[in-house]
């Protein structure tokens, strides 16, 4: 399929490595304050997915399918009520799986392939480590 995406939004906020903490010694352990980054990541993948589709003139309502990152399906179920979508719009496979970190929107784009037709307007949102965001649409062509 071929595609079209409008200019994608980016966005940080610095983190201090309280909330979400990579080690650089193997001795040791990724930590995370789960509540802490479950709200920034809902919050924050809510406004870019918003602030996207603004700039596209569209309404959230308008998309056909968000295609999110997927770290768990919480986070997902929450976008979704944030969005006052109906469920059939998120796109989830993470019970096929699970997190797949930054491959969860191009894994789950190819597993859609097929299902793509011309005309189609996706909406796609993610956060990242050290509090990152982006939200972008695209088009199916």
């Amino acid at each position: 399929f071929i595609t079209e995406f409008d200019r994608p939004l980016l966005s940080g906020r610095g983190e201090n490595g309280s909330s979400l903490k990579v080690p650089l010694s193997a001795e040791e352990f990724i930590t995370m304050d789960g509540p802490k980054v479950y709200l920034e990541a809902v919050k924050h993948m809510v406004l870019l997915l918003e602030q996207a589709c603004h700039a596209s003139g569209l309404s959230p309502s308008e998309l056909d399918l968000v295609v999110a990152h997927q770290a768990n399906q919480r986070i997902l179920n929450a976008v979704r009520q944030k969005t006052k979508l109906p469920a059939e719009k998120i796109f989830s496979n993470i019970a096929h799986y699970g997190n797949t970190s930054s491959n969860s929107i191009p894994l789950a784009l190819f597993e859609l392939t097929p299902q793509l037709v011309p005309g189609k307007f996706l909406g796609l949102c993610a956060f990242g480590g050290g509090f990152t965001f982006g939200g972008a649409v695209m088009r199916t062509k």
